[in-house]
């Protein structure tokens, strides 16, 4: 899966929707900021030390429809990563 698709001007907006999914509020915990930190380093953005604002879905931009899949893909695999057993009986 090609996991580096964003323009840079898009990654702020991508960063804040992985933080949403991985915790909408409150600080993240070590595993979550771990998993914003290995995808800065996949990109080449920085974080500069700080976890990102959370973001509403309204606000997300990323331009073409691959992109957008993706955004939707990885912000799924953040959700499942901050909580892998909702849903589950």
């Amino acid at each position: 899966m090609d996991i580096d698709v964003f323009s840079a001007d898009e990654l702020d907006g991508v960063f804040r929707v992985l933080r949403t999914a991985l915790n909408p509020s409150g600080p993240l915990q070590p595993g979550e900021r771990k998993l914003l930190e290995t995808y800065s380093r996949i990109t080449g953005y920085s974080l500069a030390g700080t976890d990102p604002f959370s973001i509403r879905p309204e606000e997300a931009r990323v331009d073409g429809a691959h992109r957008r899949k993706r955004l939707v893909q990885l912000a799924s695999i953040a959700a499942l990563f901050s909580s892998p057993c909702a849903g589950s009986t």
